[in-house]
């Protein structure tokens, strides 16, 4: 499922063993203390986050086109949410996530707040992932109770970057992900390519980081049900971004822009809508 180039800087142990001549003399007899062998360094391990917690903003706003028939409308979004976040090692391949909005604050493309959002804060999501990010299975709220929370478990599930390389100056790799996600009523099968460069060393506040930037496209295609119609998605588009890891594990910041352009097909009459989205993401650790 995963394809990735990993740079791994490797330690050569050298041992010295010197020669012990012994010459046998009257009154004296002894050989060359022999040097004790170099100890290798330990090699470099790949990227794993470590056992944390803390509070997170997230925020994102979006400016939509949506062209039906001819006649266009210009929309947009905001989604702003603050979330506490606790890792823990639960077995040697698999971190435990867990997840609580605090609270947040969302925008729909008409200006309204959707219904149902006042059960939002509160809501808990249960993420197993693999120490590097690698997204394994997520449990949240229930459906028929809490609607809109359960929507956004398979978001907030994958709310961890796979970072599948190990970290130094100048290290790049590129990181394929397919996988199926529930999005709006709608299952969507997505591709998602990702470049990664370590641009380098940071700071943020005190705690010495890598600085990452992040060159992706993704391809997405779905059914399924949205407001009572039977609908098909083919979307595509592209985005970049910067993350910010301290060198202990711990996610830090990081910010994004992505571009797409999507299709939606209504099956009952052919209608398709043209929809093209400009996304900006930012998140920072809060405490």
């Amino acid at each position: 499922m995963i394809s990735s180039t990993r740079l791994a800087a490797l330690a050569t142990l050298v041992t010295v063993a010197a020669c012990a001549r012994s010459v046998g003399t009257v009154g004296s007899a002894g050989s060359a203390p022999t040097p004790a062998a170099a100890i290798a360094p330990a090699p470099p391990k790949p990227f794993e986050y470590a056992a944390s917690s803390g509070q997170y903003r997230f925020s994102a706003n979006s400016q939509i086109v949506q062209s039906v028939m001819g006649q266009s409308q210009d929309m947009a979004t905001s989604n702003t949410r603050l979330m506490s976040v606790a890792l823990a090692r639960s077995a040697p391949d698999t971190i435990t996530m867990t997840l609580t909005i605090d609270s947040i604050t969302l925008v729909g493309p008409m200006g309204m707040t959707p219904p149902g959002l006042d059960k939002v804060p509160g809501s808990k999501f249960t993420a197993k992932l693999a120490p590097n990010g690698s997204f394994y299975s997520v449990t949240g709220p229930n459906q028929d109770d809490n609607p809109l929370a359960a929507g956004m478990a398979d978001e907030l599930g994958r709310a961890l970057p796979r970072i599948k390389a190990i970290l130094a100056a100048g290290v790049t790799w590129t990181d394929t992900l397919k996988d199926q996600v529930r999005q709006a009523g709608l299952e969507v099968n997505r591709e998602i390519i990702t470049m990664y460069t370590v641009a380098g060393d940071s700071m943020v506040g005190s705690e010495p980081s890598w600085k990452l930037l992040r060159e992706m496209s993704v391809k997405g295609t779905g059914k399924g049900n949205a407001q009572g119609q039977d609908i098909a998605l083919e979307s595509s588009g592209t985005g970049k971004g910067v993350l910010l890891v301290s060198k202990k594990g711990v996610l830090l910041a990081g910010q994004g822009e992505e571009t797409g352009a999507g299709v939606v097909t209504l099956a009952a009459s052919g209608t398709q809508v043209n929809l093209t989205t400009t996304t900006t993401t930012s998140f920072t650790k809060v405490r």
